[in-house]
């Protein structure tokens, strides 16, 4: 057995024990605002089917349906096994996948005694990478504290960045047509000329 743990302070990546508490938050609020008994609500959750599975829970569990408020054929109440539980749930995380993954970029890795600034609730704090934990998880140093982070927190500083050199490309002003210069100065010299004669 493998335990990977979370990053402090980056719950969805634990995304996948978040989900059923918010779940089961969701149906106990429900239940005390309609004055009901959570118990009852709870067992209509588990005899719901799945989206893109076509089971419920206590089926994928039980291979039954359990008896609630509502009324059922007794026909429905037998043990039946689910077949293809396995690739339709695959498939359904593959689908939730590709929806995530359209606004999802990987970010580069750090070095390690790179300066980064930390990205916290309120400001961001000025911090160097101590030590690199998993493919997303950092020990960074700030302030004299050691401290866990995932890499979607910390922002390297613009200075300890590899800057390109910039070249500036120096731009002429158009040569005139050869026609619209004689043009030009024909007619400064007739304006001249007026000037003239006119004082």
């Amino acid at each position: 057995m493998k335990h990977v743990t979370s990053s402090p302070g980056h719950a969805k990546s634990n995304g996948k024990a978040e989900s059923p508490v918010k779940v089961g938050k969701r149906i106990f609020k429900k239940a005390h605002r309609a004055n009901k008994d959570p118990c009852f609500a709870l067992l209509d959750q588990r005899n719901t089917p799945t989206q893109a599975v076509n089971s419920s829970p206590v089926q994928r569990l039980m291979s039954r349906r359990t008896r609630t408020l509502l009324p059922v054929s007794a026909n429905l109440l037998y043990p039946r096994g689910e077949e293809r539980v396995k690739e339709k749930l695959k498939a359904k995380k593959q689908t939730a996948k590709g929806y995530y993954d359209r606004s999802a970029k990987v970010l580069p890795e750090l070095e390690i005694g790179q300066e980064v600034r930390v990205s916290g609730q309120q400001s961001s704090e000025a911090g160097t990478c101590v030590q690199k934990l998993s493919d997303r998880s950092y020990l960074v140093e700030v302030n004299g504290n050691t401290l866990r982070r995932n890499r979607e927190a910390l922002r390297p500083k613009k200075d300890t960045q590899m800057t390109g050199e910039t070249t500036t490309v120096e731009t002429k002003p158009p040569t005139p047509m050869p026609a619209q210069t004689e043009r030009q100065t024909a007619l400064k010299s007739t304006n001249h000329s007026d000037v003239t004669t006119t004082v």
